[in-house]
């Protein structure tokens, strides 16, 4: 076997001598929504985020939800309206 200084094939050692890209920052993770149609809001009183759920077996209707996240206020709502059917 032979060395030599010039590489045989020039196309593959640009594409192997190229630098790396850099690492980019991930993306973090969308936020949950509450589902539209439902109303919410934020309590600055009490810090919470509260919302009104349609809920068949309360006397009327609706259901009120406190969580202490937006996220967090999206997947009880969701959760309950899988209930709800």
């Amino acid at each position: 076997m032979l060395w030599s200084p010039d590489p045989v094939d020039r196309e593959v050692a640009a594409v192997v001598a190229r630098p790396a890209e850099p690492a980019r920052a991930p993306v973090p993770p969308p936020v949950d929504r509450v589902p539209e149609g439902i109303q919410y809001w934020y309590g600055r009183a009490t810090g919470s985020w509260f919302a009104i759920v349609p809920w068949p077996w309360a006397r009327c209707g609706v259901r009120l939800v406190e969580s202490a996240s937006e996220g967090a206020l999206a997947a009880e709502v969701r959760r309950l309206l899988v209930q709800v059917g």
